[in-house]
């Protein structure tokens, strides 16, 4: 058992060969750095050049990494994140006529102290580790690679969602794709959103406006009801998107349910709109109400006249709200689930 340890990298991004290592280290010391080095001139020349970083950049930024790392280590109380600008390292560098790494080495001695192990994966280094750390024993973790045989460098050059089950849960969070499904009543919404959500084994969310009209037993429940329904809709989007399994699925959001205000209750809600305006998908389809009407007790709207003026009016709505980018789908049943899918597979493959 050693007291101190110290596990260090760019982490771009930090994958789950690099939380194997970090899990590792916790089980042989009392105490783990696991330090996070940011600024430096390779993250830099990697995020300049977009033709060798497929991996969407923004999910490389040092703040997210750094977050990543933190939560996906937080329940072990004997590790400690620590982050250090490569920026300094540089400098130093360039006044004391040495390279960048024995830089970097004197700002982790500067900020953790000395160490008795320092761990890495890469037996390529030991020599640079010796030389940097000539008082620690370098152990190198998974060597040939047999539990988890992956390269920084080859999550980079890949689209994003091609490295998804390479990037450890709290990073999966954040790639997760959120398909908005709308429309007005009884345009198949539900349906579809519970079929592509088992398609996909993943997570989607119930029409929250309908859930509570249900408790209610009315389909115009009174208007002090609906900001419950704006943020009940939001609460299950984000319970939706930390289950999703790549992509998850939206039954309605706020703009329908500011719809339903004007429509039942002529009025607006600003609160709706603003939630509109700012909320982002990843896709959103747009069902037509071109099916048979399926009448329930909480729905009035049958006619196709009807049908047709409430379609536009919601479309207008989206319009107000800068919703423009949406696809339509107005076969049947079938037709749109299978254009769904190759929606979402498109989506993906970015």
């Amino acid at each position: 058992m050693y007291k101190v340890g110290f596990y260090g990298g760019k982490f771009m991004p930090f994958h789950k060969g690099h939380l194997h290592c970090a899990l590792y280290a916790l089980g042989e010391c009392e105490k783990v750095y696991v330090v996070l080095f940011y600024n430096t001139q390779e993250e830099k020349t990697i995020l300049a050049d977009s033709s060798h970083c497929r991996f969407d950049p923004k999910f490389l930024n040092w703040r997210l990494r750094m977050l990543v790392i933190q939560r996906e280590l937080a329940a072990f109380p004997n590790v400690q994140v620590v982050a250090i600008d490569c920026d300094k390292a540089h400098d130093y560098a360039l006044a004391h006529g040495v390279d960048d790494w024995e830089a970097e080495a004197r700002l982790v001695e500067e900020n953790i102290g000395r160490f008795d192990v320092c761990y890495s994966s890469r037996p390529e280094m030991d020599e640079s580790y010796r030389r940097a750390y000539p008082w620690a024993e370098h152990r190198i973790i998974d060597r040939d690679r047999t539990i988890m045989s992956i390269r920084g460098t080859k999550i980079r050059t890949s689209p994003t969602m091609e490295s998804y089950y390479l990037l450890p849960r709290t990073y999966q969070h954040l790639l997760n794709k959120s398909v908005l499904i709308t429309g007005t009543e009884s345009c198949g919404k539900t349906t579809l959103a519970r079929k592509l959500a088992k398609f996909y084994s993943t997570s989607y969310t119930d029409e929250y406006g309908r859930v509570v009209c249900e408790e209610y037993g009315t389909g115009q429940p009174d208007i002090s009801i609906y900001p419950e329904f704006l943020y009940g809709q939001k609460m299950l989007e984000v319970k939706a998107r930390k289950e999703a399994n790549k992509v998850f699925f939206c039954d309605t959001d706020a703009i329908v349910t500011n719809f339903y205000a004007r429509l039942y209750e002529h009025t607006n809600i600003e609160l709706a709109e603003y939630i509109g305006r700012f909320s982002k998908f990843d896709l959103i389809l747009y069902l037509e109400p071109v099916g048979e009407w399926v009448a329930d007790r909480l729905r009035i709207h049958g006619n196709p006249e009807a049908r047709k003026k409430n379609d536009d009016m919601l479309k207008a709505m989206m319009a107000e709200c800068g919703v423009t980018n949406y696809h339509i789908l107005r076969g049947t049943h079938n037709e749109n689930y299978l254009k769904a899918i190759q929606l979402v597979e498109e989506m993906l493959r970015v």
